[in-house]
């Protein structure tokens, strides 16, 4: 009989896909980092897909995103080696005199080492190839793309959440091929202090066309399966009974390679919205689309009434309080909707996180609906 939880299963690290590489500039001739709009991949990957893929199939070895997509911000220093890496609120440094590890305050965008831009944001995707190799190893990608981050992030969360509302069974995913795509965006950056349009291939995560049916078949092959992420059959102990499920532990995947990567190109995060400010918007959105408004209509309006000129969708804002004002905007419309809905008539909106009424509270306020409407008014007929 072999012991109980001793043996736990370990995916290899089958080899690493880059989105960059090492480029010489013909101005200064300095070598620097050049981004790629396809992934450069290895020999094997490059048999099934070709040299130069824009696209990936690929499958999660675990439900849990955090184990096969860790990210956090790292600085590397001396021999190219990994010298701290942070949270944005708690930082582990590596200190000679301590002959170790230390922790202290991670200060982020105030760290001396991100303003000189020895610190970034980086991500590191570990990811399976069905169409490569099923045996049970994976392939390493990093980015220092922001946008690229959260895009993943995103995607696979939406995708979860529907698998297990709908199955109960969060180990579906791991049977799921998405697709993961180089993809050009239009970003929003910051430079010099100005507001610039740039593009950018970015990451992307395509979860697959899945029908109810579809997910609920799949649910049925993991009821009884080992507790692994992926999807094995069971193994047979000694007397020919199948092994409880609980005798077997999660998939563990290898830690991320800490060198830093030669041909990591960064993208320092934004001043867009952050990730809790897109779920916001997004419920806010889904609480129009269930009152049969028009969801662009409202978008449209919202981004006008703030005065971001430039910005055609959410994301496109400039900066976090350009965000709250557009969700401040958007929650009041959604409050006067609901109330002409209980035929309260439009009343005055919840004030905004600093005690100012939002900017439709203001005008609602100011002038009966049945005036001639100003531009706040209008966005409540949409």
């Amino acid at each position: 009989m072999p012991i109980r939880g001793f043996l736990r299963q370990r995916l290899p690290r089958l080899g690493k896909i880059h989105l960059g590489e090492r480029a010489i500039s013909a101005k200064t001739g300095n070598e620097y980092p050049k981004d790629l709009p396809h992934f450069r991949v290895p020999e094997e990957v490059a048999a099934v897909y070709g040299e130069t893929p824009a696209s990936l199939d690929i499958m999660v070895p675990t439900p849990d995103i955090e184990k096969w997509f860790p990210f956090s911000l790292k600085r590397y220093a001396g021999e190219n080696k990994l010298v701290c890496r942070g949270d944005g609120e708690v930082a582990h440094c590596y200190s000679d005199e301590a002959g170790g590890w230390l922790e202290q305050p991670c200060l982020y965008k105030e760290c001396e080492f991100w303003l000189a831009k020895k610190c970034a944001e980086i991500g590191t995707l570990m990811i399976v190839l069905p169409e490569v190799n099923m045996n049970g190893g994976i392939y390493q990608i990093d980015t220092g793309s922001w946008h690229g981050i959260n895009n993943v992030y995103s995607a696979f969360e939406a995708f979860f959440n529907l698998v297990v509302s709908v199955t109960g069974e969060p180990r579906v995913v791991t049977g799921a091929v998405f697709k993961l795509t180089r993809e050009l965006q239009t970003l929003q950056v910051q430079e010099g202090g100005k507001r610039m349009t740039r593009e950018k291939y970015i990451l992307n995560l395509r979860p697959p066309a899945l029908t109810i049916t579809d997910l609920m078949d799949l649910a049925a092959k993991y009821r009884g399966a080992p507790a692994s992420g992926l999807l094995m059959p069971k193994a047979e102990a000694d007397d020919g009974e199948q092994v409880t499920d609980a005798e077997f532990s999660e998939v563990e995947l290898p830690d991320p390679e800490e060198d830093p990567p030669a041909d990591l190109v960064p993208n320092g995060a934004p001043v867009g919205p952050d990730l809790g400010q897109k779920a916001a918007w997004a419920a806010l959105i889904a609480q129009v689309q269930g009152m049969g408004k028009e969801t662009a209509a409202v978008t449209k309006s919202v981004l006008s009434i703030i005065g971001a000129k430039d910005a055609k969708e959410f994301g496109d804002l400039a900066g976090e309080t350009e965000a709250a004002a557009a969700l401040d905007q958007l929650a009041s419309m959604c409050k006067a909707w609901q109330e002409q809905g209980n035929g309260q008539g439009v009343q005055a909106p919840a004030a905004t996180g600093n005690g100012e009424p939002a900017p439709a509270a203001q005008t609602a306020a100011a002038a009966p609906v049945a005036a001639k409407k100003t531009r706040d008014n209008r966005a409540l007929n949409i």
